[in-house]
Parts: structure tokens; sequence; C-alpha cells
């Protein structure tokens, strides 16, 4: 299995919280060889200029939604548990691309 498109959205909001403490919140999709579409989002733990670690949630899109869709929107997500293979791909394909410090794109094939 692997990844065959993914599509970047970037850092879409960022969320003040108090005293310096903010949350940034980034969203990349991608298009697995077997049909699933999925997402990541990273919330990053801020704290004045410094980050203080990340949390990187996997969501499944519905099936009638692709990545030309605003796949950020939660509503579009389905609650079931990401398998770990899926996730290692994306992992794997984030370190490749150094996808983490890119902003918007288009859709790319891999």
């Amino acid at each position: 299995m692997k990844i065959v498109k993914y599509k970047v959205a970037g850092v879409l909001e960022d969320n003040y919280v108090v005293n310096d403490y903010w949350n940034e919140y980034s969203y990349y999709g991608f298009e697995v060889e077997n049909g699933n579409v999925l997402v990541l989002m990273i919330t990053s733990n801020n704290f004045g200029d410094d980050c203080n670690g990340a949390d990187w949630k996997y969501r499944y899109m519905r099936d009638e939604y692709g990545l030309d869709s605003e796949f950020y929107n939660d509503f579009l997500w389905k609650e079931n548990e990401v398998s770990k293979e899926e996730i290692e791909l994306i992992v794997k394909c984030m370190e490749k691309f150094d996808l983490e410090f890119e902003s918007e794109t288009d859709i790319k094939e891999v």
C-alpha cells in the first residue's frame, strides 16, 4: 500500500488561549492507493515564540469527499480509527517531502 496523492492546506487558524499561550492548526490530505482519503490535523501548542509540542490527529474522509474538497472541515470526517499502516504511510510522506513546513499546495501525485 502507498500514498498516491497529497494536498497541503497548511495553517488555517491560530487560537489564542491565555497569557501568550496559543494553538496553531495545520491540515494535510492524503489519498491512498486503496481509495481511502485521510486527513492529518496537527495542533501545535505554543507559548510565546516557542512550540511546546504538537498533537497529530488522523481521520478518514467520508466516502463522497476527496482531496478537492475542503477536507479541513471536520464534519467531512469519519470517526473510524485510522489503521497503523496508513498512519505510517502518512508519517513517511510527511518526512520525505518535508510537508510539515509546507504552505498551501495543489493536489500533488507521488
